[in-house]
């Protein structure tokens, strides 16, 4: 006679890194005695047996939301955000609320790893300088002296740093046709930009003097550069 049933039930995690062994055991409804006589295979069929339903939950603990965050010297990435929704406004998406916005942070983070803290800083403050394009094109002659400072700060450290007995940190152009195609990459922004830089013509402007560039960076300069 058969006194019981085992099931083994296997589970795997996602990935085949979890595993789990779960044992149901099952008895027959109605034993019968055993006759020692009698040379009959008994058979029990699973419908003479008590059956059990056991849930199993297994959490994946390496899901994407369990992911650590991504650090580049120092710099918190903010997750790569939804492309649709990033496009759908102007704006697009700042998670992190610097200012920049996140498709343009990840990309100069990255673009920049290789080189001197300094221009990754400079390129973000460009960076916020043409969200301010971005939110009002209209206010060119306002704006316009924000996105100069960071032109200024970085013509600094490109061209007139080693004339105040300071290293050269950047050795190419930041604000470059690449960086404004990445910031302004969408028909809407495109226009904004236009909108702005029309507004700006026919008006004069007066450049800082090359001691001043070092002034209009929106960083802690003595910190990120080394220098006094």
């Amino acid at each position: 006679m058969i006194r019981g049933l085992m099931f083994v039930l296997l589970v795997s995690g996602c990935g085949g890194e979890e595993k789990s062994t779960i044992e149901v055991m099952t008895s027959p409804q109605n034993t019968k005695p055993v006759d020692l006589n009698d040379t009959k295979e008994e058979v029990v069929t699973i419908s003479e047996m008590d059956t059990q339903e056991t849930t199993v939950s297994v959490s994946n603990e390496n899901t994407d939301d369990n992911k650590s965050p991504v650090i580049i010297n120092g710099y918190t990435l903010p997750p790569e955000p939804d492309l649709a929704v990033n496009n759908a406004t102007l704006l697009g998406i700042d998670s992190n609320d610097n200012g920049v916005r996140d498709d343009v942070e990840i990309w100069i983070l990255k673009k920049y790893k290789d080189e001197h803290i300094v221009v990754t800083e400079i390129a973000l403050q460009i960076g916020r300088a043409y969200q301010k394009v971005l939110e009002d094109p209209s206010k060119a002659r306002e704006i316009y002296p924000i996105v100069d400072a960071a032109s200024s700060c970085e013509a600094y450290y490109q061209i007139y740093a080693k004339y105040f007995n300071e290293p050269i940190l950047v050795h190419e152009n930041i604000n470059d046709r690449s960086f404004r195609k990445r910031v302004f990459n969408t028909e809407g922004r495109k226009s904004a930009y236009w909108e702005y830089d029309t507004l700006l013509s026919g008006y004069t402007y007066i450049l800082p003097k090359i001691g001043e560039g070092k002034k209009l960076c929106d960083f802690n300069t003595s910190k990120v550069s080394g220098t006094k």
